[in-house]
């Protein structure tokens, strides 16, 4: 079942009649979610009017009476064709203009420092408060302290995803929110683990498992300045070989080890990848965790980092793409 509204007015009757297909692309990261509507209908299809760039679209998908309500997506491209006579539609998760309920942009530039000292936790919070989103930042990430950061002619999210590839972080605006979170840990913003799904062979309809060599390193090594000895310093994170050196001098130890750590768990994470078709299953989402028992090679534990959800006339289906967990949080 699909439930579909447009700057607040549900799709109903005729049109809704004539919506062939929903789909909803949810990825973890600074990639924006995407939803797809595909209208087909007869010579009166032309009478209904495109959504403008900038609608609200609030998308609900589920099956057997349990639904998951995915948000408010942002009207990006409209396009009508024909033959066939057909409408489509997709919106993106995160605001690209001026939205119905004054959500603001993240990709206007803008030049202004950041001073050292400051938390990851009150960069999202700041950035969050001037786009109109409300901040959602893991606990595991909220203290991380920054060095001095400078945003010339860079816009919001360009500069969080800068911040976000040195500290190995998710950063996702999404469903009216900005979230920031560990990559690969498999918790929420409220530092709660995200849902388990163990699945068997008979759970789905095809799996594979894929491992390359991808860009392994035992230990990474990371520079910094020490102002007191006027000396560039290493911190390293894991041991042994193969080294990866970062290139860059950071501002304090802090900053290089935070770097250091995040390069070395990203690199051990693209090493395996998880592939899964199965029927409808609106509540596997990214970040969540995957306890296959399809073979000795999928077995284990796996994070979700793509998942998309179709529904059509063909039924109800969800693919993802999964990748190795980091190991499980430690209790207390």
């Amino acid at each position: 079942m699909a439930f579909v509204t447009i700057n607040g007015v549900p799709l109903t009757g005729f049109l809704f009649s004539q919506l062939s297909s929903v789909s909803v692309t949810d990825v973890a990261g600074l990639q924006s979610d995407t939803v797809d509507l595909e209208f087909a209908g007869s010579g009166l299809f032309g009478s209904i009017a495109l959504p403008q760039p900038g609608a609200e679209i609030s998308v609900a998908l589920g099956a057997l009476g349990k639904v998951r309500d995915f948000g408010v997506f942002i009207a990006d491209e409209c396009e009508e064709s024909s033959p066939p006579s057909t409408i489509r539609v997709r919106g993106l998760a995160k605001p690209q203009g001026t939205t119905a309920s004054g959500m603001g942009p993240l990709h206007v530039q803008k030049s202004r420092s950041w001073d050292a000292g400051q938390t990851l936790g009150a960069l999202v919070e700041a950035i969050a408060g001037e786009a109109g989103l409300t901040p959602a930042v893991a606990s595991s990430v909220a203290g991380l302290v920054l060095g001095h950061l400078d945003q010339i002619d860079e816009s919001d999210i360009a500069l969080l995803t800068r911040v976000a590839l040195g500290l190995d972080v998710l950063v996702k605006p999404s469903a009216g929110r900005l979230f920031v979170g560990r990559r690969g840990d498999g918790l929420a913003a409220s530092g709660q683990s995200m849902p388990i799904f163990p699945l068997v062979r008979s759970n789905v309809s095809r799996w594979s498992v894929r491992r390359s060599l991808g860009e392994r390193a035992a230990s990474v090594v990371a520079t910094y300045r020490d102002l007191t000895a006027a000396d560039e310093i290493e911190v390293t994170a894991g041991s042994g070989e193969p080294v990866r050196r970062l290139r860059g001098t950071f501002i304090d130890k802090a900053s290089a080890q935070a770097a250091a750590e995040g390069e070395l768990a990203r690199a051990g994470r693209a090493v395996e990848t998880l592939e899964v078709g199965m029927p409808g299953n609106a509540f596997v989402s990214p970040e969540c965790i995957i306890m296959p028992a399809f073979s000795l090679a999928s077995a284990g534990r796996w994070i979700a980092a793509e998942v998309r959800h179709s529904l059509s006339s063909g039924g109800f289906t969800t693919s993802f793409t999964a990748e190795r967990a980091n190991a499980p949080p430690a209790e207390g």
